[in-house]
């Protein structure tokens, strides 16, 4: 039963739980793949892709000691993304993209299905900085940046695709607590306040759909008629 997960007591809402993958794999990152702060010091950090892997890894990286900065897709995502992480220390960056330069490191959560993201996180962070990538880019993406600016920056470029179990820490035990710290966080209520019964998957998936008027980050299916 290593792989069971008891769910701490004391929360009403126990869907906010669904969001424990998605946040294990944002600590991960945090804990694994990016620099520690200077000691009394603030990093930068910037992160591209404004979804549910991008805003739980933002939420996490400030509790960490970050100073964030979570780039939007435009101004439709703007209002919203201040809104719903008001109070984390997560400042809104009207993107696309990030200021050149201005991040110690850059966490790319985008869809990985452009070379985008990744081009603008190469734009955004400073010489000898780091880039984590947390997602799995699609086979036929290929970058097309010379490599020689890569290396001559000093760059560090990672790969931070799920989560583990490592130096005493376990990643979706520790998710698990830190959603049970954040149930009443309006982030972690917006991210599962989208809920349809099994009976409507075909609605719940035009939700998804990007051309969706309103599109969630996320949507819930629920047992309920």
């Amino acid at each position: 039963m290593r792989s069971t997960v008891p769910l701490p007591s004391g929360v009403a809402d126990l869907a906010l739980f669904v969001l424990a993958d998605p946040v294990a794999v944002a600590l991960h990152g945090v804990r694994c793949g990016l620099p520690a702060p200077a000691s009394g010091t603030a990093g930068r950090l910037g992160v591209i892709g404004a979804g549910t892997l991008g805003i739980c890894t933002a939420v996490s990286a400030a509790r960490a000691g970050w100073s964030v900065l979570l780039a939007t897709r435009g101004p439709d995502q703007e209002g919203r993304l201040r809104t719903l992480l008001a109070g984390t220390g997560v400042t809104v960056y009207p993107g696309p993209g990030l200021p050149a330069g201005a991040c110690d490191a850059v966490v790319d959560a985008a869809s990985g299905h452009s070379p985008g993201p990744l081009l603008q996180a190469l734009a955004a962070v400073r010489d000898g900085g780091t880039i984590l990538v947390q997602n799995a880019y699609a086979p036929e993406v290929k970058l097309s940046t010379p490599l020689r600016e890569v290396f001559r920056r000093s760059l560090t470029v990672r790969g931070s695709y799920s989560h583990c179990r490592a130096n005493s820490c376990d990643d979706f035990q520790d998710a698990v607590q830190f959603l049970a710290q954040e149930a009443d966080s309006a982030w972690a209520t917006a991210l599962t306040s989208t809920r349809y019964p099994l009976a409507r998957l075909p609605d719940a998936l035009a939700a998804l759909h990007p051309a969706s008027a309103h599109r969630p980050s996320k949507v819930l299916l629920t047992s309920s008629r």
